[in-house]
């Protein structure tokens, strides 16, 4: 029972280990988006945001790439999987917030607005943004989310952004074995 499984990584990273609520300074994304954005989807840009996703833990990976690049519902992807729902949510949820913080090192910073609300408020929004992501729904941006969130939102919004539009090219010959083989798919030599 204690033994890991095949793909599992050696630590779960908790989602207050990498969210950046308590950062003294934040991407400026939303002021610089389209720049970023289109600096991003430049060849160096998508080799980056590959590089990403390739560093994620396969167990983080695999759901990323079937959800947010390749397109399948979380069901179909549990169903893929053979794993609970909840579970992939979890793991998209985790594997998206790395490549937030992965796009981050590559946009120009200013300082962080002080928080508005206590920890706990914006890691319940960071939730209901993940859940909005997940079921491909917008998410609605008004006055009750403060400025540190909204720079946050932004960043999943590029990571998440950047993950389709990699689906509208070719991915990386490595990737397609790996999904080829989680789904049981046997190629022609």
């Amino acid at each position: 029972m204690h033994r890991r499984r095949k793909g599992e990584p050696e630590r779960v990273v908790s989602l207050d280990d990498i969210s950046p609520f308590g950062a003294s300074e934040m991407p400026d994304v939303r002021r610089q988006r389209a720049t970023v954005l289109e600096d991003l989807l430049m060849q160096e840009g998508r080799e980056r945001m590959e590089e990403a996703v390739a560093e994620l833990p396969m167990s983080f990976r695999v759901p990323l790439v079937l959800k947010d690049i390749v397109g399948f519902s979380v069901d179909e992807v549990a169903a893929i999987l053979g794993i609970k729902p909840a579970t992939v949510k979890t793991r998209l949820h985790r594997a998206r917030m790395k490549l937030r913080a992965a796009i981050e090192e590559h946009i120009p910073r200013r300082p962080a607005q002080p928080v508005a609300y206590s920890r706990q408020v914006c890691l319940d929004l960071l939730k209901a943004k993940q859940e909005a992501l997940d079921r491909g729904v917008p998410f609605p941006d008004d006055e009750i989310i403060c400025e540190r969130c909204r720079e946050v939102f932004a960043s999943l919004d590029l990571a998440h952004d950047l993950c389709a539009r990699l689906g509208t090219g070719n991915l990386p010959e490595a990737l397609v074995e790996q999904i080829h083989e989680k789904m049981g798919i046997r190629r022609a030599s």
